[in-house]
């Protein structure tokens, strides 16, 4: 808020330049300056640089006497020429309207206190948008976490079944009856469903699904999986856990001229979010 009103009294501003200018005084780097919120709708400084001139707006420093345009007043003036730090709690001091604005923002907080610790505490650091993609963060971190427990406890053919409603949610096949077959049963090759991917059946996806409640998957599941592909005469597959899969089974992978994607417990329990599958 300091940069932005001390700024805005040298003269007007459009929102990039007011925006790289405040880079230059923080001395910002290339990363830095083009570094987005987690959500990735906005630049982290574009957001703060919006969220600063809204509050200088609320608390009656600036200024807009058209859309888009923001000057500073004779309040703002003032405020720089007194010397006092401009922080949250001098901008309560001196307008009621901010505040009332902040106050009734600190009551939603309070109403909502299910909140993390590390959360609250930074609260007075983040724009309102920041704390909002950090409760989201938060709440889908306590999602997948507990998809993967109700995950393991299900049977292998409950994960297999699911795993081909993720497909299908994600665009692979039509419909159910795009799913040539569902094996899941011993014998089954290392192949647990295969899906067409286009209307005529000319492009198959092969799946293959491990439960697995401890350890990760190695080299030799892998093998077996890129063995079930060549006797299919297939080269696209999906390898599917709930656990994480080795280093030696990634390293593998880069020696084959297969195409198949892998999907560990963190990543499924994205997908199933993204997609809305079991959630």
């Amino acid at each position: 808020m300091p940069t932005v009103l001390k700024l805005m009294s040298q003269g007007n501003f459009s929102t990039e330049e007011l925006t790289n200018s405040v880079a230059d005084q923080f001395g910002l780097d290339d990363e830095q300056r083009s570094r987005l919120l987690p959500s990735g709708r906005e630049r982290t400084i574009t957001n703060r640089i919006r969220w600063a001139r809204f509050s200088l707006l609320r608390a009656g420093l600036i200024s807009r006497p058209s859309r888009g345009r923001y000057v500073i007043n004779a309040s703002g003036r003032e405020l720089l020429e007194s010397g006092k730090p401009i922080t949250d709690q001098t901008l309560r001091e001196i307008s009621e309207e901010y505040r009332d604005w902040a106050e009734r923002g600190a009551d939603s907080d309070a109403s909502n206190s299910h909140t993390s610790s590390s959360a609250e505490t930074s609260s007075d650091t983040l724009t309102p948008d920041e704390q909002i993609d950090s409760s989201v963060r938060e709440l889908e971190l306590a999602v997948r976490t507990e998809l993967l427990e109700r995950i393991k406890t299900q049977s292998p053919q409950f994960f297999e079944q699911l795993v081909i409603k993720l497909m299908l949610a994600m665009g692979y096949g039509a419909s159910y009856t795009n799913v040539i077959q569902q094996v899941g049963r011993t014998g089954d090759g290392g192949i647990d469903g295969v899906i067409d991917v286009d209307i005529l059946g000319r492009d198959r996806l092969y799946l293959q699904a491990k439960r697995y409640t401890t350890g990760s998957v190695g080299r030799p599941e892998l093998q077996m999986f890129i063995g079930a592909l060549t006797g299919n005469a297939a080269r696209d597959g999906v390898f599917v856990t709930t656990s994480k899969f080795a280093p030696t089974a990634i390293s593998y992978l880069n020696t084959v001229p297969f195409r198949v994607a892998l999907i560990d417990g963190e990543r499924l329990a994205d997908l199933m979010l993204k997609y809305g599958v079991g959630v």
